[in-house]
């Protein structure tokens, strides 16, 4: 952004003379824009990246994967949205994006596991009721041939 500003200050100062001042007040108004949309967006930085501090906060006190979903969809948004970003809030961004990414694929991996040790129980649970049934069924089987023999 500070090029652009730079850029638009030479402008206005090579405008100056031609123009009687009217030019460079118009290219130092549009420089001003430029610093003035550049505050906004670091102002709105600011709030979001409190949002994702405390998101943060939450997910270490409840291990809700909601937040690291949060984290991961705000930051990466505003980094898709915001090409003026100063290179701190930048990189500021890309940290939390980047550490709710990883503690998800940790979550999605823990859940994956604890399915797939359900699913194992599951079976294990349903052999031996299959097992019991076969059993019993045997048992009444030979009960009946028992009876119908005497």
């Amino acid at each position: 952004m500070g090029k652009y500003v730079t850029w638009l200050m030479v402008i206005a100062c090579i405008l100056y003379p031609f123009t009687r001042g009217i030019g460079s007040i118009l290219a130092l108004l549009v420089a001003i824009f430029l610093m003035g949309g550049r505050a906004m967006i670091e102002r709105q930085v600011r709030r979001d990246v409190s949002d994702l501090e405390e998101a943060k906060r939450q997910w270490g006190l409840t291990r809700n994967p909601e937040y690291l979903r949060f984290m991961t969809l705000r930051a990466e948004g505003l980094l898709e949205d915001n090409k003026i970003l100063t290179p701190d809030s930048r990189s500021l961004l890309q940290g939390y994006a980047q550490w709710a990414h990883e503690r998800l694929e940790r979550e999605d991996k823990k859940q994956s596991k604890k399915a797939r040790k359900a699913e194992k129980k599951a079976r294990r649970e349903s052999t031996v009721q299959d097992a019991d049934e076969s059993a019993d069924a045997a048992a009444k089987n030979e009960e009946n041939k028992a009876a119908d023999g005497s």
